[in-house]
């Protein structure tokens, strides 16, 4: 069959192997996909760190937030002569505070919460504190120089 000048040529047969277009297609989804997944985990290798990270400062913020409302009842407390005329004494059981954790020197929170100094008691007081609770992590006592500290000393968990 001859064809005229000008014409079209007739549609030939493909030629070659079946399919190779799609598995070139296949071929290059794959190499984009794997470049993503590599993507991917370069992020998460850079974010799952900064990630723990600020989970352990929300902690540590956590346990200074406590000592610190904690010192400022005790204070009021030990200051309050509007409640008890003349007497300074610590909301501890000895009311007085020690040069080590005992237990004359733990905080009591029924005493704090009972008369209005905090609203509750902090989720990290142990139960090693009158009010305290299992839950809690820090037992927390008074220094005889008026000073609120925990035992253990601040770890890293809360409460």
């Amino acid at each position: 069959m001859e064809r005229e000048r000008g014409a079209a040529p007739p549609h030939e047969p493909q030629t070659g192997r079946p399919g190779l277009e799609w598995a070139l297609v296949v071929v290059a989804v794959a190499g984009a996909m794997l470049w993503v997944l590599a993507l991917i985990g370069i992020l998460l290798a850079v974010v799952v760190p900064n990630l723990g990270g600020f989970f352990g400062r929300g902690k540590d913020r956590a346990y200074d937030a406590d000592r610190r409302l904690i010192q400022a009842a005790v204070d009021v407390y030990y200051t309050d002569f509007a409640r008890r005329p003349g007497v300074r004494r610590y909301p501890t059981a000895g009311g007085y505070g020690a040069e080590s954790a005992s237990a004359n020197a733990y905080v009591n929170f029924t005493h704090l919460v009972g008369e209005t100094y905090l609203r509750n008691v902090p989720d990290s007081a142990s139960s090693h504190n009158p009010g305290g609770s299992r839950r809690g992590t820090y037992s927390w006592w008074v220094q005889l120089s008026g000073v609120v500290t925990s035992t253990p000393t601040h770890n890293g968990r809360y409460p």
